[in-house]
């Protein structure tokens, strides 16, 4: 994938830099079985997009290292958090309605990172979470517009807290919802981009 390509899709993992299942004792990466993607220690699954397609762990850290520092620039200070949060992190999914670089279209995605945050009393939900990750977006060297207020809703049964951002790649607007949860000393955090409405609608069923 070339520079350009990239810098779109890095935005799905700036936020890491910065129906149940049984429960394990340690975080893992979860696997995908038949098309549903499962978490057995943070207890959740996600039946993914027929015909999507899904990225390996290789290419999630490939493009979660290029955001990070593309969003950070050459502020140092912004590099080391970035740096800090990134080791903290765990990329469980990344999924794409095309394959990566293809010409003329864009690329809706759906991926799920989780943050250990069980050393930071001060993340006591998702919220908490959303405005840390507000402040770093704000920081940072991309041109991002991020809506004033969260708000709840629920998924899959769940509460998770959400916020709304816009983020301008080139000529190109990236329109993206967070969502975030805490459970146990981890948050999971779910990004939805896309560009135009049907878009949106089609990645919230997938979360639903």
């Amino acid at each position: 994938i070339n520079m350009k390509q990239f810098q779109w899709l890095v935005v799905l993992y700036l936020w890491a830099m910065l129906s149940s299942v049984g429960q394990a004792n340690e975080m893992d990466y979860g696997e995908t079985v038949d098309g549903v993607f499962h978490n057995t220690y943070l207890g959740f699954s996600v039946t993914l997009p027929k015909d999507w397609v899904l990225q390996d762990q290789a290419a999630q850290r490939k493009i979660m290292k290029f955001g990070s520092k593309l969003l950070a620039g050459d502020d140092a200070n912004l590099t080391a958090v970035l740096k800090a949060s990134e080791q903290q992190a765990v990329n469980l999914f990344a999924v794409f309605q095309y394959p990566l670089g293809t010409p003329g279209l864009f690329n809706p995605s759906i991926s799920m990172v989780a943050e250990n945050v069980g050393a930071i009393p001060g993340i006591r939900n998702g919220q908490d979470y959303l405005i840390q990750t507000k402040a770093i977006l704000q920081q940072g060297k991309m041109d991002v517009t991020i809506a004033d207020n969260m708000v709840t809703e629920i998924i899959s049964g769940q509460m998770f807290d959400s916020m709304h951002t816009v983020m301008k790649v080139g000529q190109v607007k990236v329109f993206q919802k967070y969502y975030a949860i805490k459970i146990k000393e981890y948050v999971l955090v779910a990004v939805l981009s896309f560009n135009d409405d049907d878009q949106a609608t089609h990645l919230d069923r997938v979360l639903n």
